[in-house]
């Protein structure tokens, strides 16, 4: 499918206390502003979010021009942080890297996001650490295998 904006994605409205088993799986993507999307911006815990064997084409030239891009902030001033945990991208391929770095960013103090990247691909290029691409990731445990 096509999109001007993100493609596969949980939230922004996350305004359950606890979302879980959410899994994305075997999709093509031609073009799209954001690949992988997860906003929690309610206070929400998200558990066990799968991205598996997608497949993502062209970027789409709009606002944010990530591949990746994972967020937990507080939209309120006075509400709850949330979390992710369990968080799973595995044989996942980008055709070619989209221009800006890809984000995985708790806004808190702590680590708020935990999660496993396997056998992600940008173009030819298998990334296997966050140095191996152009990651920008901020106060979450994210392996790399």
């Amino acid at each position: 499918f096509l999109t001007k904006k993100s493609a596969l994605k949980v939230g922004t409205e996350t305004l359950g206390t606890h979302m879980k088993n959410i899994t994305f799986k075997n999709n093509e993507v031609l073009e799209c502003d954001r690949g992988i999307s997860v906003y929690v911006s309610d206070g929400a815990r998200l558990d066990h979010i799968r991205y598996l064997n997608n497949r993502f084409g062209r970027n789409f030239p709009d606002l944010q021009r990530k591949s990746i891009h994972i967020t937990v902030s507080k939209r309120n001033p006075g509400s709850k942080l949330g979390s992710i945990h369990h968080l799973l991208i595995r044989d996942c391929t980008f055709e070619q890297p989209f221009p800006r770095k890809s984000v995985i960013r708790y806004e808190g103090e702590g680590c708020g996001i935990e999660g496993l990247v396997k056998n992600l691909q940008f173009g030819n290029k298998k990334i296997s650490s966050p140095d191996t691409a152009d990651f920008d990731i901020e106060n979450a445990a994210i392996r790399f295998r």
